[in-house]
């Protein structure tokens, strides 16, 4: 629920998913600095923006968007596929590459909708070449991350780099939440409603909003590296 909820108030807030994309492709250049000429898959590719940035500014030789998602796979290759970046249906828990197939591996906000997280780091690692990285960011209920933390140690990656990045998106609804507001407000909706859409937009003194600054719900980044 808390993960739905979330995914909602991304497409209700610009400001929210634009702060944390940023954020998280800055990341990945900082710790993968040396991509240029290299082999790149993002796990979960959505929309393809992300593999998009990369492509256009990170300069790797190939990068290659995965998702379960055939419509959002076809829209991704009519607006960005191109020489070195393509798109293709693909299930993170069983990825269809050979082993070591890539220098870095990308996974941004999809992890807690895979039915089986130790099966997807698995395969991550798999197709890791001895060397490469894996970007991970994702959220979780507090009392849930000593469960992820975990899930990563056991695949025997050395940690580079955790940032918890929960702090941005607070700061990001707090930016946004009257635009939201007054964007709710103008619908003619009746009360049942409109709480609804509040919540799910993260507006201040909601449900959603409460659970990222008191730190229940926590999204954090991570650098790993194969070796």
């Amino acid at each position: 629920m808390i993960s739905e909820m979330f995914l909602a108030m991304c497409r209700t807030s610009p400001a929210v998913k634009k702060n944390l994309w940023k954020g998280m492709y800055q990341a990945f250049a900082l710790y993968t600095r040396n991509i240029e000429g290299k082999s790149v898959l993002e796990v979960g590719s959505g929309r393809g923006g992300g593999s998009n940035y990369i492509k256009r500014y990170l300069k790797p030789k190939k990068i290659v968007g995965v998702d379960l998602s055939s419509k959002a796979v076809k829209l991704c290759n009519k607006n960005y596929a191109g020489d070195g970046l393509s798109y293709i249906c693909g299930d993170a828990e069983n990825l269809e590459f050979e082993d070591e197939s890539f220098d870095v591996v990308l996974n941004v906000e999809s992890s807690h909708c895979y039915s089986a997280m130790p099966s997807f780091l698995s395969e991550v690692k798999r197709v890791l070449k001895k060397g490469g990285f894996f970007l991970f960011a994702d959220l979780r209920d507090h009392d849930k991350m000593d469960i992820l933390y975990k899930q990563l140690e056991s695949t025997g990656m050395n940690f580079i780099k955790e940032k918890n990045i929960t702090p941005n998106i607070v700061e990001a609804l707090n930016t946004d939440s009257n635009r939201r507001l007054e964007g709710i407000k103008a619908f003619t909706l009746s009360r049942l409603f409109k709480e609804p859409f509040k919540e799910f937009a993260g507006v201040k003194g909601t449900k959603c909003y409460e659970w990222f600054r008191t730190g229940e719900v926590v999204y954090k980044s991570f650098v790993l590296q194969k070796v």
